[in-house]
């Protein structure tokens, strides 16, 4: 199966807390219980995913476990580091790892059969570089180079390999810089973005968490709990979910226009701006911001076959969401593909 970083680590976690709870079935008494020492690896590394990729149901649910089979041991770890030997498993304990491991099964089930689908992109040609930046609108941007300082932009850049000695020679690229849905991330948009640079298209992908872009409390807006809180939002109740967009449609100008003096295209380039389920207007207002450089822009939601407008290429990516937007997933990539062929034919015609 081809998983992705998320679900591999995911994974990992259950499997930590899995040996740790049938190790009384092969882990010998009148010995050092090291393997006491699992469960606290596995609630370090749920924590860790927790904060890296944010909220969700799967990820709550691997946390609760991983806290429970720790609790659960944490007498035995004191045991450990106090160099005490076993001596007998009580019944207690092995009736609570039995519980711990059937409900730990249940969710490894669940986490392989709803996991995402990972774009294909050995044959494609195209690399991603991933950036991180530092900064706010009215302060500008730098590379983040620092641990103790705020990420606030979260930038991919896909390029075809093919294509990059033609770049270094010339400067009249096609960029296509992309603000993706509030209710998605950018791996959702992967196989589309691949679409695009095999294409020949430079792609600049950018999520901007700067405290000078507010949409929610603080707490909501953290990095951890704003996509979740947009999803809720939108799944409620889609008309109020497009009207709170609309209220805040400045926010979406200063996002694109951070992503552009981030990015600094040059005039020569052909720029399109594009984003999904767009206030109205927000395009059109960027655009004339920055005549010199702008020269088109585009709204995937704008496509007529596009099923789940504001949540993404979701057949393509989430099984799970597909259940609840009652879609049927599809490996063949074909929505994200569609979506960047009609983009391409979008930008060729503007660029005539």
């Amino acid at each position: 199966m081809n998983f992705t970083n998320q679900t591999l680590s995911q994974l990992l976690v259950l499997f930590l807390c899995g040996i740790s709870c049938i190790r009384f079935f092969f882990f010998r008494t009148s010995k050092q219980d090291t393997l006491a020492i699992l469960p606290s690896f596995a609630l370090i590394t749920s924590i860790l995913i927790f904060f890296a990729y944010g909220i969700s149901i799967f990820q709550v649910a691997i946390l609760f476990i991983s806290l429970l089979v720790f609790i659960f041991n944490f007498r035995s770890l004191l045991r450990l580091f106090n160099g005490v030997y076993i001596d007998r498993y009580s019944i207690l304990f092995i009736l609570s790892s039995v519980i711990n491991f059937i409900l730990t099964v249940l969710v490894a089930v669940a986490v392989i059969y709803f996991h995402p689908i990972k774009a294909k992109d050995k044959n494609l040609n195209v690399q991603k570089t991933q950036l991180r930046y530092s900064g706010s609108p009215s302060k500008g941007y730098k590379v983040n180079a620092s641990p103790f300082e705020k990420i606030t932009v979260n930038l991919w850049k896909i390029e075809s390999t093919e294509h990059a000695e033609y770049k270094k020679l010339h400067d009249n690229e096609r960029i296509i810089i992309f603000l993706p849905s509030k209710c998605a991330d950018l791996e959702t948009y992967e196989a589309f973005f691949n679409k695009l640079a095999y294409d020949g298209f430079t792609v600049y992908a950018g999520e901007i968490f700067s405290d000078e872009i507010e949409w929610f409390s603080y707490l909501k807006d953290s990095r951890i709990f704003r996509k979740a809180t947009f999803l809720s939002q939108r799944l409620k109740d889609s008309a109020q979910a497009d009207y709170f967009s609309s209220y805040k449609k400045s926010n979406f100008i200063k996002e694109f226009e951070s992503l552009l003096k981030i990015t600094a295209p040059s005039e020569n380039n052909f720029v399109c701006i594009a984003g999904e389920n767009l206030p109205k207007d927000v395009l059109s207002q960027v655009q004339a911001d920055f005549p010199d450089l702008v020269d088109c822009y585009f709204d995937l939601s704008s496509v007529e076959d596009f099923k789940t407008p504001g949540f993404g290429p979701v057949e393509n990516y989430s099984p799970l969401l597909c259940e609840v937007l009652q879609q049927t997933p599809d490996k063949s990539f074909y929505t994200s593909v569609h979506l960047a062929t009609v983009l391409e034919k979008t930008v060729y015609f503007k660029n005539e």
